[in-house]
């Protein structure tokens, strides 16, 4: 079996595909040890060596980690599905002073931005969501995207598209997820 790499693009139903990806793994015969999957983003010393990796990685990682034959494999969701879907998820991990949320949004918000969530009684909807706090959250989001595909930024935006539809074809296998119930976001 060739090695297999699945690029875990944030809020794209990644969560259901990497444990779909562990059970076919093992039942393929693929021991523990060989197979590295979760939402964290391991380091390329991690990642050497696995038969099976499934994680928030970027495809500069996968290159570093000398996965030159194998199978790769990303999923792509509706931009304002995925926008929603990371609003509501990282609002109220913020709000619920979970750490590693805060450490996440520290780079992205000011601080008094961020001092400002963790102010609220409840995620606010998008719609009443302060101006200057949903910009940081949009843009993330695109930043997140095209960070993982490891392509860098042009200006202006749209010639990014470009690179991301060429790095897109570098991969064996691409998703796209449709829809997703509300409950799920």
């Amino acid at each position: 079996m060739k090695p297999f790499v699945f690029v875990h693009i944030p809020k794209c139903g990644g969560s259901s595909i990497r444990h779909a990806i562990r059970l076919s793994a093992e039942k393929s015969g693929v021991k523990s040890e060989q197979i590295l999957d979760g939402w964290f983003q391991p380091t390329v010393d991690q990642i050497k060596g696995k038969r099976v990796v499934s994680s928030h990685i970027t495809w500069s990682e996968y290159l570093e980690a000398e996965f030159s034959d194998a199978v790769t494999f990303t999923m792509l969701r509706d931009p304002v599905d995925r926008a929603i879907s990371l609003y509501y998820y990282q609002a109220k991990r913020i709000l619920e002073g979970r750490p590693d949320a805060v450490k996440n949004w520290e780079c992205r918000l000011s601080k008094e931005h961020l001092e400002e969530m963790k102010l609220w009684k409840s995620v606010p909807s998008m719609d009443d969501c302060p101006t200057h706090i949903m910009d940081s959250f949009i843009s993330s989001l695109s930043n997140m995207f095209v960070y993982h595909l490891s392509v860098d930024w042009v200006w202006p935006h749209k010639d990014t598209v470009k690179p991301v539809c060429e790095r897109l074809r570098e991969f064996t296998g691409v998703g796209i997820l449709e829809k997703m119930p509300e409950t799920q976001r």
